[in-house]
């Protein structure tokens, strides 16, 4: 079962996805030169509980001229997939129970999801929130990103906000400030290249290595603290019964 849509656009637009209780996907992606932004939906049968719900689900313009698509469907029936083309600069807002999210493109991106997995290559600006699935951030200039349970991975960004509480923090290289807050999970950061980090666990290890000038304050109770530089730093290090090895 699938079912399209099609609408001229003159430059980038707001996109707004909610896909509830259905297993599934969100898939937005931005395309050079695009002029008509692309909404498909669809299930792998013709018939049954996602098909109507696909035939069920609402497409429409909101006040404002953003683009809104609206899927309720049934748990534990066939997974169903929204995918969007859009212009450059385009938005996009996203909520699902346990459908992934996926993202590609985009000047800024709001997600939320309960359980599934989001994912973003590429954007500008990436809010995103998970109760347990995982996020992975490829690429951004800005990055707030907070789950329950699930892990946090971000390869690349400017300024980072990062909050968890078990699961763990896999930073690669961070050019902006850093703020991260985790109960159990660990925090490891490959690179920071930013002038400020502040990471405070209970129980979670922190493993930072700086390659600037930094002030950086790291805090823990029972954890252990790691942190590696090559240049000189403004170090404040906190722990109950925890390790500190710092230059």
């Amino acid at each position: 079962m699938r079912r399209g849509y099609a609408a001229a656009v003159e430059g980038p637009i707001a996109i707004d996805l909610g896909l509830f209780t259905q297993a599934g996907w969100i898939k937005v992606q931005v395309q050079p030169d695009c002029t008509t932004a692309l909404i498909g939906l669809s299930t792998p049968s013709d018939d049954g509980p996602s098909a109507t719900a696909i035939r069920d689900a609402t497409v429409e313009s909101g006040t404002e001229g953003e683009l809104i698509c609206t899927l309720h469907g049934a748990k534990g029936e066939a997974p169903v997939e929204i995918t969007v083309t859009a212009p450059p600069g385009s938005t996009l807002t996203a909520r699902t129970d346990t459908a992934h999210i996926g993202a590609l493109g985009l000047t800024e991106v709001d997600l939320k999801t309960a359980s599934g997995n989001i994912s973003v290559p590429s954007a500008g600006r990436v809010f995103a929130e998970s109760a347990s699935g995982n996020i992975t951030i490829q690429q951004s200039a800005e990055a707030t990103v907070t789950t329950h349970s699930g892990p946090i991975t971000i390869h690349t960004a400017g300024r980072t906000t990062a909050h968890t509480t078990s699961g763990n923090i896999q930073l690669g290289t961070i050019t902006g400030d850093l703020t991260t807050k985790s109960a159990s999970g660990n925090l490891t950061l490959r690179e920071f290249q930013g002038q400020k980090l502040r990471a405070d666990t209970t129980t979670g290890n922190i493993t930072v290595h700086a390659t600037t000038n930094a002030v950086i304050h790291t805090a823990t109770i029972s954890g252990d603290i790691t942190i590696t530089a090559t240049k000189t730093l403004n170090l404040k290090t906190t722990t109950a019964t925890g390790r500190v090895t710092v230059p």
